[in-house]
């Protein structure tokens, strides 16, 4: 071949590919990043306001140097700092946030009224006043404290004596300090041959309650699911067999699965004692109904196994009363806020409050409900649990499961979800964006910003 048509191939070669190189980085404007995405609306839930969110926000260590100071300032420099503290002195024990009244959360949430003022619960052990006794204390507004109320007679009933008290650390490590220098070198024999006790190996562990009686030195988690309004049912849903006569043979009878609906007015109708049979569906309905005309609710389903509960003869039963019940609906009282206290562990022969008043027959028929769930679980140690104990099987809790609470799946709104219907184009990105693919594919996504507002 001649040499010259060689090179002139070579060069329209060359000149082509620089060409086409030319464009390709023009295209891109001379940027190195791809094209960006053209910005698609997805089916999303609007975020909840940031501001809400605090309505509800644990204290914030500015809010609890403020509830410390104001303390201190108000009941004198007696004060003693609740890690050195002594039981003969005085001590803020826990701060923690004081819940507003429903009434006024939801004034503020669903209607745009002011928000409550944020509060703070002190729980105060005065050690060393004449009388001891703990004292619990709400303390607002904040960021800046200018008041404090004595709530203690109003949440239990009356005065709360000063051995109901949780333990103090300085408490604890003054008995494991006699056991360990007085009381432990009384057997030495018997702790080295039994548990290889060296001075060294041998850690404690507190057990409550404390004492044999009053004046003597489970777990329980109630959630409360807003289901759209104040006025709610109890609605039982189960199915059952009628018999009906076979209509090619009226001799013999056949047996039919028909739904049954109940609702179910009274407290005494709701409480489920631990063992007892539940209906197959249970919810709690609202005076709402969505597009179908269906009432909105959401389901309750448990599925922990049954545990057991102490003996109703026992002198301690009566504080654990909430473990005779797996599950329990009531009306809900700004008084009945919690089914325990944690002055039980220390003295639960003399509960100020027990669970079983809450179930007195009030009627629950369109009124504001609270549902109470034991969620419990028996676990005997065996083999298997060597070298760790397997979570499968071992699950306990419960669901919270809308119930016609919507109109359709709210699933099918997911970004990376595809839905649409015979007489919709599949092909169409406006129906299903998994057909845009291929040239989504050469640009990136344009992504909304993602923010979390965590509590």
């Amino acid at each position: 071949m001649n040499l010259k048509v060689v090179l002139v191939f070579l060069a329209l070669s060359l000149i082509t590919i620089f060409a086409l190189a030319y464009v390709l980085l023009t295209s891109q404007g001379g940027s190195s990043q791809p094209p960006r995405c053209p910005s698609v609306s997805h089916s999303a839930q609007p975020w909840t306001h940031p501001g809400q969110s605090q309505l509800f926000a644990d204290l914030s260590r500015e809010e609890l140097m403020a509830v410390m100071s104001f303390l201190t300032q108000k009941l004198g420099p007696g004060l003693v700092d609740a890690a050195q503290a002594r039981p003969f002195d005085n001590c803020v024990f826990s701060v923690e946030l004081q819940l507003p009244r429903k009434a006024a959360a939801l004034a503020h949430l669903d209607r745009g009224s002011p928000p409550p003022a944020r509060e703070a619960l002190a729980i105060v052990f005065f050690g060393g006043q004449p009388q001891p006794n703990v004292t619990e204390l709400v303390v607002g507004p904040l960021p800046r404290p200018s008041y404090m109320r004595d709530v203690t007679v109003e949440r239990h009933g009356g005065p709360l004596p000063y051995h109901r008290r949780p333990v103090l650390r300085t408490e604890s490590a003054q008995m494991w300090k006699h056991l360990k220098e007085v009381e432990l070198p009384k057997a030495p024999v018997f702790l080295a041959s039994v548990f290889n006790y060296s001075g060294s190996t041998l850690a404690g562990l507190h057990a409550t309650p404390r004492g044999l009686r009053s004046g003597d030195r489970a777990t329980w988690i109630a959630l409360y699911h807003n289901i759209s309004g104040l006025k709610n049912w109890v609605v039982a849903e189960d199915v059952v067999f009628k018999p009906v006569a076979a209509p090619w043979s009226p001799e013999h009878q056949l047996q039919r699965p028909q739904l049954t609906r109940q609702v179910l007015g009274r407290e005494d109708l709701t409480a489920f004692l631990l063992g007892s049979p539940l209906p197959r569906y249970l919810y709690l309905a609202s005076n709402q109904t969505n597009a179908w005309g269906h009432q909105r609710g959401y389901r309750i389903q448990i599925h922990s196994p049954f545990g057991i509960h102490m003996p109703l003869d026992s002198d301690m039963e009566r504080a654990l009363s909430w473990g005779r019940y797996q599950l329990a609906v009531t009306r809900r009282k700004e008084k009945e806020s919690q089914s325990s206290s944690i002055y039980y562990q220390n003295d639960i022969w003399t509960p100020t409050m027990a669970f079983a008043d809450f179930i007195n027959n009030e009627t629950l028929l369109g009124e504001d409900l609270v549902a109470w769930v034991t969620a419990s679980f028996l676990h005997i140690p065996h083999a298997e649990d060597v070298p760790n104990t397997v979570t499968l099987g071992n699950r306990v809790g419960f669901l919270l499961r809308p119930y016609n609470f919507f109109d359709e799946d709210p699933s099918i709104f997911s970004p990376d979800s595809v839905y649409f219907e015979k007489d919709q184009n599949a092909g169409l990105c406006s129906v299903n964006h998994v057909a845009c693919i291929p040239h989504l594919a050469s640009c990136v996504p344009d992504l909304p910003p993602f923010s979390y507002q965590d509590f």
